[in-house]
């Protein structure tokens, strides 16, 4: 017995820190963004493209041409039911950008392009705050009405 408790330990991906006081793991997390956008009156044949620019940490794009029998022919985005316009992206740890900028294009036009400051929650740390450096996951909603 005492043997496979030194194998498993030792196949654990632990970090030892100081005099052994601070031991962690190297699980890591992510965080989301929820994007809704309501009031979109979609055009059958029409080309879309959703960006969300968060500045340092980079722009996530969608594309999609509508149809009005069988929707979005894309797995980035999706519609709901009151034509709501859905984007959830998955954010690395540490990745809260105070301002967002939100476009959704129709045919190369912009409809609607907004500045948003995302109110994001307080970080998870999955190791701990300590282990983490102070780096956690959060996530945050943005609910975008249509001019």
């Amino acid at each position: 017995m005492k043997r496979l408790i030194q194998i498993w330990i030792w196949s654990a991906p632990v970090a030892v820190q100081g005099c052994g006081s601070l031991i962690c793991t190297e699980m890591g997390c992510a965080g989301t963004l929820m994007l809704t956008i309501d009031g979109t009156e979609l055009v059958d044949g029409s080309s879309y493209a959703l960006s969300v620019d968060m500045g340092e940490d980079g722009t996530e794009r969608c594309e999609w041409i509508w149809s009005d029998e069988s929707g979005a022919d894309t797995d980035c985005a999706r519609v709901d039911e009151d034509g709501r316009v859905l984007l959830d992206l998955v954010l690395g740890m540490g990745v809260t950008p105070e301002s967002i900028t939100v476009t959704l294009e129709e045919d190369s036009e912009a409809l609607i392009s907004h500045e948003v400051e995302p109110e994001w929650s307080e970080p998870y740390y999955p190791n701990g705050e300590a282990c983490d450096a102070g780096i956690g996951c959060s996530s945050a909603s943005i609910a975008l009405e249509m001019d």
